[in-house]
């Protein structure tokens, strides 16, 4: 019963101390949603000043373009967010492995990131909140899948959207055969609902290979970030 009552305590403190130090995912969605927002009506504003190269100009000629709209934007939260991380290990490394002091553009990025704001704390001086070397362990682990699962949704979400448009571009091709199909239709008739088919079909196309391209790129740059993430940690590890 002393051994019971004397753990409590220090598996409380340890349960604590995962919780306060622990990546919020609250902050990622957040800063994503905000960040989403900006580059979607940035996408309108460059695409109504034609400033877009020929090609994305050529995607977005489009009646229903909202989709490689959202995916543009998408992508660009992507690329902020994996940048904003990158710049996290940097600092991380920086404060660990450095006498250099906390700077207010440290909170900063890591409140962007996600992570907690006695974090920069322990970088400095990890015995001084860590007794047990698995405590530090589990929060490491944590931080690890915390830090990527938002850019892993939105990884998985540029070809899901891209199928949504190839259902939403072949509904469109199917729907004008209907005016094909009478025996009496006009040649001019015939014609329209030709030029809708193709445009149907064209719309199903550019969204699915925008996606998969995005899918492709986005994949490198997530395995980088991961490999920077698991890299500082193991060296925090086998430093503590």
């Amino acid at each position: 019963m002393v051994t019971s009552n004397a753990s409590t305590p220090t598996a409380t403190k340890t349960e604590g101390l995962e919780n306060s130090l622990s990546v919020s995912s609250q902050a990622q969605v957040f800063s994503g949603l905000i960040l989403f927002a900006l580059f979607y009506i940035s996408v309108l504003a460059l695409e109504s000043a034609r400033l877009f190269p020929g090609f994305i100009s050529e995607l977005l000629a489009t009646d229903t373009t909202f989709i490689i709209r959202a995916q543009l934007a998408g992508f660009a939260v992507f690329l902020v967010l994996v940048g904003s991380e990158l710049v996290a290990v940097h600092r991380e490394v920086r404060l660990f492995v450095g006498p250099t002091s906390v700077e207010w553009i440290d909170q900063h990025i890591f409140a962007i990131v996600g992570l907690p704001g006695r974090w920069s704390s322990v970088l400095k001086n990890p015995k001084e909140f860590f007794a047990k070397r698995d405590v530090l362990e589990i929060i490491l682990a944590q931080h690890v899948s915390a830090r990527v699962s938002l850019m892993q949704v939105l990884l998985a979400a540029f070809p899901t959207s891209g199928f949504i448009g190839t259902v939403v571009g072949i509904k469109r091709a199917i729907s004008p055969l209907d005016e094909l199909t009478g025996s009496g239709a006009e040649q001019a008739a015939i014609s329209s609902a030709l030029t809708d088919v193709v445009g149907g079909l064209e719309l199903a196309f550019n969204t699915t290979l925008v996606g998969l391209v995005m899918l492709v790129f986005g994949s490198f740059l997530l395995a980088m970030l991961s490999r920077s993430i698991t890299r500082f940690h193991t060296e925090f590890l086998v430093s503590n």
